[in-house]
């Protein structure tokens, strides 16, 4: 976690003290000043996108999944809650394939609706005229970093006070932006 003052990117993710960043997540009344790094700018290549599956505390103390993804476009970034508006399921049809053939909209794999990436807004299909719940993100010192929620974080040991889990191929000893958070 970071302290910060101006976020470099703005739309989705904090790493630190933020009191002066606009709250766009899900979460209504859920105003934090920390910032969660969830990976690393440069590990998601421009025009492209990648699913988290993190675990957010609620209002009431509760414990929940929060799946979300984070597109990269430029130097710009942009994240979602990875739900559909028409039928609640998951957009990604296949791992962390969230973007249509050509790579400009957002693709809902099961119903085929389509999104505009800056807004999230359906444009096409049974959704349409709805938009994607966007989640606050900031990139800092060169993480992307989530903003405006808390995450579970487990004080046990390195590992579990990241609250990472690391994905196939990835060295757990290496830097924790290579995993995702575990959904308990």
């Amino acid at each position: 976690m970071w302290s910060l003052s101006e976020p470099t990117v703005a739309l989705a993710v904090p790493k630190a003290a933020m009191s002066d960043i606009r709250q766009t997540s899900m979460e209504p009344d859920m105003t934090t000043d920390v910032a969660y790094a969830i990976c690393s700018f440069n590990d998601i290549p421009s025009r492209r996108a990648m699913g988290f599956q993190l675990m957010i505390v609620a209002e009431d103390g509760s414990q929940r999944p929060w799946p979300i993804f984070v597109i990269r476009w430029g130097k710009q970034v942009f994240g979602y809650l990875n739900m559909c508006p028409h039928d609640k399921v998951n957009l990604d049809w296949e791992r962390n394939q969230f973007l249509d053939g050509n790579g400009l909209r957002i693709l809902c794999g099961k119903h085929g609706s389509l999104f505009e990436i800056g807004t999230g807004l359906c444009v096409d299909g049974p959704c349409k005229g709805e938009s994607l719940t966007p989640v606050a993100l900031t990139v800092l010192d060169g993480d992307i970093c989530v903003t405006g929620v808390t995450l579970v974080e487990d004080d046990e040991d390195e590992e579990a006070e990241t609250g990472l889990q690391c994905e196939e191929g990835c060295d757990p000893a290496g830097p924790p932006w290579e995993a995702t958070k575990s959904v308990v």
